[in-house]
């Protein structure tokens, strides 16, 4: 069983990634020294060239693979917790970070009673 520092925020794919993993996966480098290169696991490195396919190696559809919400950081979980606390709403946070108002509810969701718990946060956000 996973212990609870083993979860990591999830992270969304960039251009700029995408481009390295297919430079680096069309010269013959492992999956781990990629994975090293990007900072990320190898399974994900694994998932990502696997969801690809050819189409990895077909910079016209990165666009495809690439995140459609931005990954979350601490501040802008600060800032929302800060503005629900202080009696606004979603929208109003919305204003303030990149994030839609129904990204936000969704993200209060998921996170539960742990949004108001600033020390469970690096299972949810980046720095």
């Amino acid at each position: 069983m996973k212990e609870e520092n083993d979860y990591s925020p999830r992270r969304g794919w960039t251009l700029e990634e995408i481009a390295t993993l297919s430079e680096l996966k069309a010269a013959g480098t492992k999956i781990v020294k990629i994975a090293e290169a990007l900072g990320r696991k190898s399974v994900s490195v694994s998932a990502k060239i696997i969801a690809m396919g050819a189409d990895l190696y077909n910079r016209e559809t990165w666009k495809n693979y690439t995140s459609r919400t931005l990954p979350w950081t601490k501040e802008e979980l600060r800032i929302v917790k800060e503005i629900m606390q202080s009696g606004g709403d979603a929208k109003n946070a919305a204003l303030k970070v990149p994030h839609s108002p129904n990204e936000i509810y969704r993200k209060m969701s998921f996170m539960g009673k742990d949004f108001f718990d600033d020390s469970t946060w690096d299972k949810y956000a980046t720095d």
